[in-house]
C-alpha cells in the first residue's frame, strides 16, 4: 500500500475590519425596528406617521452619538438633508423627558448601540 499524506488544516485569523458606514447604521436601524416594533423600511422611508417618526428620530440621535455626522446619517435614511437629521436629534431632547414610553425605548436603543460599539460592530 502507498503512503498517504495527512493534511493539516491551519486556521488563520483575519484582522478585524469594522463594518462599513452603511452596514453599521443599518444595525442601529434594525435594533430600533425591534425595540419600537416597526418595520425597518418604515424607519428608512418617508412616512410621517408618529410611531415611525419617533423611531427614526431615535436612530438619528443614537447614530450621531456613536460618531456619525448628520450628512452620513441622512444618506442612509432615504437621502435626508443634514438639517433634517439635526432637527430629529433635537426632537429626541424634547420628547425624552415628556414621554416615558419613548424615553424607555430610546434608552434601550442607546444601550444596545453602545454594546455593539464596544464589540466593534459600530
Amino acid at each position: 500500500m502507498g503512503s498517504r499524506e495527512v493534511g493539516v488544516v491551519v486556521s488563520v485569523r483575519r484582522p478585524f475590519t469594522p463594518p462599513s458606514e452603511k452596514a453599521a447604521i443599518r444595525l442601529i436601524i434594525d435594533e430600533a425596528a425591534e425595540i419600537f416594533r416597526v418595520p425597518a423600511t418604515g424607519i428608512i422611508g418617508l412616512s410621517r406617521k408618529q410611531h415611525l417618526v419617533r423611531a427614526r428620530q431615535a436612530v438619528c440621535r443614537v447614530a450621531y452619538d456613536q460618531g456619525w455626522t448628520s450628512g452620513e446619517i441622512g444618506r442612509r435614511l432615504a437621502g435626508r438633508d443634514p438639517t433634517t437629521i439635526h432637527h430629529a436629534r433635537w426632537q429626541v431632547d424634547i420628547h425624552h423627558p415628556r414621554d416615558p414610553s419613548f424615553a424607555a425605548r430610546f434608552d434601550r436603543l442607546a444601550a444596545r448601540a453602545a454594546a455593539l460599539k464596544g464589540k466593534g460592530y459600530l
